[in-house]
């Protein structure tokens, strides 16, 4: 049961939609983690495949960066930008990526931001052969 309920958050935590990088910026829309620097998706990432709960690995890495807004799970509007460090995970890997916020759903509604740069890991299905 243990092994089920890791399936389902890394699947819940990381549903930024996947498409085909196109040539164009395309505006998507997700809810996921969302951190100030790759290091720290990093970090979570680690912390979460060694058994933490999500919301106890987004703790321990915002208390380790000294700032409790350093990552947190949002909804957002956003554009992808360069991908970094591929991490496995069940079914295929978590590629940590740039992006470009430009909106968030807050308690008042979604709100226009001015393109803040976060990080972010979008999942990513492997081939079986």
């Amino acid at each position: 049961m243990k092994l089920l309920s890791r399936a389902v958050m890394w699947g819940l935590l990381f549903c930024f939609p996947v498409a085909a990088n196109s040539a164009e910026p395309t505006l998507e829309v997700g809810m996921g983690l969302i951190c100030n620097s790759e290091a720290q998706v990093q970090r979570y990432l680690s912390l979460h495949g060694a058994n933490q709960s999500p919301d106890a690995a987004i703790q321990l890495v915002n208390t380790e960066e000294q700032d409790p807004s350093a990552c947190s799970i949002a909804a957002i509007a956003f554009i992808r930008g360069k991908e970094g460090r591929a991490v496995s995970a069940p079914g295929g890997q978590m590629k940590i990526t740039q992006i470009t916020v430009v909106a968030a759903q807050t308690p008042f509604g979604w709100q226009r931001m001015q393109g803040l740069i976060q990080y972010t890991a979008i999942f990513e299905k492997l081939d079986e052969a």
